[in-house]
């Protein structure tokens, strides 16, 4: 009878993530296949901070030392989460995915202050070309991912499924740009920041998952 009760709150939670998502698109009356018919992207308040951290992103010049180039490459990530997170919280109202959000905004900003910590006391090393090139093509990746999430071939016409779409590739992202560091970075600091970042990427697309099923 208790299993029975919880899953109905759960579900009801969900049905209500899925209605204050509505809310986040630019006109209710939009749908994927008018904007495609129109070439006007699938706007919602979630694609600015990750368009924002994209041109940040662009400016960054690769050096080729691992360890300088990962962690100013993950700060502009972390913070692109932390303001992804913040637009979420100004669109959803308290729910299960509310929650979610919180947690993960507050790793975001421990993080930060990790990466700022971890960046002070930082040695120069040498540069190495094998990085440098695996690095381009990891923040190419990205920024064609966020390219993409303007787009109404990738969008839909569902704010919630949307919602899904962009936190996974940001902490996918987030995932990546790590397990390539790790490759060939000497700092064991940050070596270890960069390995527990992974598993909680792990740990965040598991949430993310089940809010969305």
């Amino acid at each position: 009878m208790h299993t029975r009760i919880s899953k109905l709150l759960i579900l009801a939670l969900l049905m209500g993530c899925s209605a204050v998502f509505a809310q986040t698109i630019d006109s209710p009356k939009t749908n994927t296949a008018t904007s495609a018919a129109s070439g006007q992207p699938l706007k919602t308040s979630l694609l600015p901070p990750m368009q924002a951290m994209a041109q940040k992103l662009k400016t960054v010049k690769i050096t080729g030392d691992p360890d300088a180039d990962y962690i100013t490459l993950a700060k502009i990530h972390t913070q692109g989460t932390h303001d992804l997170l913040k637009a979420v919280l100004e669109v959803q109202s308290d729910s299960a995915l509310t929650q979610a959000a919180k947690t993960m905004l507050s790793t975001a900003e421990t993080d930060l202050a990790s990466l700022n910590t971890i960046q002070k006391e930082l040695k120069p090393g040498r540069a190495n070309a094998a990085f440098a090139k695996q690095q381009r093509r990891v923040v190419a990746a990205i920024q064609e991912k966020i390219k993409q999430s303007a787009s109404s071939y990738k969008l839909t016409d569902q704010p919630g499924k949307n919602l899904a779409i962009v936190l996974k590739d940001q902490r996918q992202d987030a995932a990546n740009l790590a397990t390539s560091y790790l490759q060939f970075g000497k700092e064991t600091e940050l070596r270890n920041f960069a390995q527990q970042s992974i598993e909680k990427v792990k740990l965040d697309l598991g949430i993310i998952e089940n809010l969305f099923k």
